[in-house]
C-alpha cells in the first residue's frame, strides 16, 4: 500500500499531459478566413471561433474598407499574438446555419489586455476604450465582452480591430467565443458564479487563517498562509474575465496590470515561507529572505515603470517562479525523506501546482493552447491544506479519546467522575441542540419587524404554489412597498424609518389575517404577500382598505398622511404559473403604481 500510493505521482503527470493534448487537439472550424457553422447548434453549445482568420498587421481597417484590396493581409491561427506589430485588424466572415439567421446571438470578446473594436457587418457593436494607431492616442482596456446581434444573412463577417502599444504581445491570444443569447448567457454566468463561490471561500479561509493569528499567540505560520490565500483571491478576480473591473469598473488599468503581476510574483515567495514554517527543520529561511528580497527589486521595478517596460521581463518574472518552486520542492523532499506527518500529500499538492505553473509557462509564451491556470493550482495546494487540518483535528479526537479509555481502565477511581464528565458534555450537547434549532427558528425571521424574511417567503411561495396546483386553487402574490420611505429616513432619521417598518409589519399581519394570507418582508421597505384561494376582488380591496389604513396610520414623530404604499397584485386562476413569473408579474405591477404616482393598488394585467 506504501509503495502503491507513489503511482498518486506518474498519474498526475499523465492527466495534465492528456488535458495538454487534448487542448491541442480541439477542432479548428476556421479556413482560409471563413467559418463553416452550417452543422453547429449554436442553441446548444458555445462554439470558440479558433482558426484561420484575415490579419491586417499595423493596419487600422473598418469592414468597408476591406473590398478595396491593396492592403497587406495574411492569414494566422487564432488564437493569435503579435510582437511584430503594434496594432492590426482581424477578420473572418462566419457561415451560419439556417435556423441562426434572423435569432439574437451572442459573440464573447475576451479580456485582450487591450483596446479593441468590434463590427458585425457593417455594424460597429463596441469600442473598448479607445483604439489608436500609437501610444498617445490608444487608451487600453481589460474587460471581457459579451455583444449581441442579429444577421437577416447566413454570412456574417467578423472585425476586430486591435491596439496594443502598453504590452509585451496583443492580437485574439484566447478564444473569441459565438452562441445564441440564451447559450452564451448561461456559459458566462456560471463561469463567474463558479469564480465568485470559489473567490467567498477563499475568503472564508483567509479569514479563518488571519483569526487564528491574531488570537492564537501570533504564528507566523498563519500569517503567511492568510497572505497566500489573499494572493490567491486577487489573482482569481485578476485573471480571465477580470471580475475586479465588475466590482469597481472605473478601476485604473495601469494598476490592475501592476496588481496582476506582483500577485503572479509574490505567490512563490509567500508560499516559501508556509512550507518553510511548516518544516522549519529542512528549510533555509536565509534562502527564503534572500528570495523575497530578489522579488522584492522585481516589484519595485513593476510599480516605478510603466507596462510597456516591465511586461518585457516576463520570463525573468517566471524565472524567479521557477526558482521558488525549485526551494520548496527540496524542503518537501527532504521533509518525506525524514517521514515527516504529510509531507506525501504536500508532495502531490505540489506537484499539482508545478504542473499548473509549467501550463502557465507555456501558456504565456504561447507554446500551448489552453488557459492560465496558476491560481487554479494554488487553490489544490489549499484545498489539501484544508484536507491536512481535518485530519489533524480528526487525530486530535482520536486522540483524545484514546486517552480517555486508557484512563478508565488505568484508574477505575475516576471512573465516577468520567462519567459526570460525559453527562456534562451530554447536557452541552443537548444545549447546543437547542440553541441550534432556536438559531434555525431566528434565521427564518426578519431581525427588524419578527415576521417572516425572505428565505421564509421563498421557502412558502414553493410549497403553498405547490399545494394551490394540486387542489386547483387560486394564488395570488402581493408586492407592498412604503412610498417614497428615503425621505422618511432622510428626514426623520433611520430609527424613526426602523420603528416605521415594525408598525408597518404589524398592521399588515392583522390586515391579512382576514384572509389567511402569509405576510413576510422582502428586503427594504418592500414586503410581500401570499394568498390562497381568494377572489380576485376581494384582494383589491382588502388592498385598498389597507392603503387607507396605512394614510391614517399614526406613527410617533410622522405627519399623519406622510406614509403611503403602493400595492402590484399577481393573481393565478388556477395557479398555473411558476414561482418567478408570479413575482415578476407582482413586480411590473408595483412598478406601474409607482409609475403612475404611487399610493394605488394595480393588478397586473397580462
Amino acid at each position: 500500500m506504501k509503495q502503491a500510493k507513489w503511482l498518486v505521482i506518474p498519474a498526475i503527470m499523465l492527466l495534465f499531459g492528456w488535458f495538454w493534448s487534448v487542448v491541442s487537439e480541439e477542432e479548428d472550424h476556421g479556413y482560409g478566413g471563413q467559418f463553416n457553422l452550417v452543422n453547429a447548434s449554436l442553441s446548444s453549445e458555445v462554439i470558440p471561433l479558433n482558426g484561420q482568420w484575415l490579419f491586417y498587421p499595423n493596419q487600422l481597417i473598418e469592414p468597408q474598407e476591406t473590398v478595396f484590396g491593396g492592403y497587406d493581409v495574411r492569414l494566422v491561427d487564432v488564437p493569435h499574438s503579435f510582437t511584430e506589430s503594434e496594432f492590426g485588424t482581424y477578420q473572418t466572415d462566419i457561415n451560419l446555419a439556417p435556423e441562426a439567421v434572423g435569432e439574437l446571438l451572442s459573440l464573447y470578446i475576451p479580456n485582450l489586455g487591450s483596446a479593441y473594436k468590434v463590427w458585425v457587418n457593417d455594424d460597429l457593436l463596441i469600442e473598448e476604450r479607445q483604439v489608436g494607431a500609437s501610444r498617445e492616442t490608444t487608451v487600453p482596456a481589460k474587460k471581457a465582452q459579451v455583444l449581441d446581434f442579429r444577421s437577416d444573412e447566413r454570412m456574417v463577417t467578423i472585425t476586430i480591430q486591435v491596439a496594443n502599444h502598453y504590452l509585451r504581445k496583443g492580437g485574439l491570444w484566447t478564444d473569441v467565443l459565438i452562441a445564441d443569447n440564451d447559450t452564451m448567457a448561461r456559459s458566462y454566468n456560471m463561469d463567474r458564479v463558479l469564480t465568485s463561490i470559489i473567490c467567498g471561500s477563499l475568503m472564508v479561509l483567509f479569514l479563518y487563517y488571519l483569526f487564528s493569528f491574531l488570537v492564537q499567540g501570533r504564528d507566523r505560520y498563519h500569517l503567511y498562509f492568510s497572505g497566500l490565500v489573499f494572493l490567491v483571491i486577487l489573482r482569481l478576480i485578476l485573471e480571465g474575465d477580470k471580475l475586479l473591473f465588475t466590482f469597481i469598473p472605473n478601476f485604473s488599468w495601469e494598476w490592475s496590470m501592476k496588481l496582476e503581476y506582483l500577485t503572479f510574483i509574490w505567490l512563490l515567495p509567500l508560499f516559501a515561507y508556509v512550507i518553510s514554517l511548516k518544516y522549519n527543520q529542512q528549510a533555509n529561511l536565509k534562502f527564503t529572505k534572500l528570495y523575497s528580497i530578489t522579488v522584492l527589486l522585481g516589484s519595485a521595478v513593476i510599480l516605478l515603470t510603466p507596462s510597456y517596460v516591465y511586461t518585457q521581463y516576463l520570463v525573468l518574472f517566471q524565472a524567479t517562479l521557477v526558482l521558488g518552486f525549485a526551494y520548496v520542492l527540496r524542503v518537501i523532499l527532504k521533509a518525506r525523506k525524514e517521514d515527516e506527518p504529510y509531507s506525501f500529500i504536500n508532495l502531490v499538492g505540489l506537484l499539482v501546482l508545478l504542473m499548473a505553473g509549467l501550463n502557465d509557462v507555456l501558456y504565456y509564451n504561447d507554446w500551448i493552447r489552453t488557459e492560465s491556470i496558476l491560481s487554479i493550482g494554488f487553490l489544490v495546494f489549499l484545498l489539501i491544506q484544508i484536507v491536512i487540518l481535518v485530519i489533524q483535528h480528526a487525530n486530535t479526537i482520536e486522540q483524545y479519546r484514546t486517552s480517555s479509555t486508557e484512563l478508565k481502565a488505568l484508574n477505575a477511581e475516576l471512573e465516577e467522575k468520567v462519567n459526570a464528565r460525559t453527562q456534562e458534555l451530554e447536557k452541552s450537547q443537548q444545549d447546543l441542540l437547542e440553541k441550534n434549532r432556536f438559531l434555525h427558528k431566528i434565521s427564518y425571521l426578519d431581525e427588524l419587524t419578527h415576521i417572516p424574511n425572505r428565505r421564509s417567503f421563498a421557502n412558502v411561495l414553493k410549497s403553498d404554489l405547490s399545494e394551490a396546483q394540486e387542489k386547483g386553487e387560486s394564488i395570488a402574490l402581493l408586492l407592498i412597498d412604503l412610498d417614497l420611505f428615503k425621505k422618511i429616513n432622510d428626514q426623520y432619521g433611520h430609527q424613526m424609518g426602523d420603528a416605521c417598518l415594525k408598525i408597518f409589519a404589524e398592521l399588515l399581519n392583522q390586515h391579512f389575517s382576514k384572509l389567511e394570507g402569509f405576510v413576510a418582508r422582502y428586503g427594504g421597505e418592500e414586503f410581500v404577500v401570499i394568498c390562497r384561494g381568494q377572489r380576485l376582488e376581494r384582494l383589491v380591496e382588502s388592498s385598498n382598505e389597507l392603503r387607507e389604513k396605512v394614510l391614517k396610520l399614526k406613527v410617533p414623530g410622522v405627519s399623519q398622511g406622510e406614509l403611503t404604499v403602493s400595492v402590484g397584485i399577481s393573481y393565478a386562476e388556477k395557479a398555473d404559473i411558476t414561482s418567478d413569473v408570479l413575482f415578476e408579474q407582482a413586480d411590473a405591477a408595483l412598478y406601474k403604481a409607482k409609475d403612475q404616482g404611487r399610493n394605488q393598488v394595480i393588478v397586473f394585467d397580462k
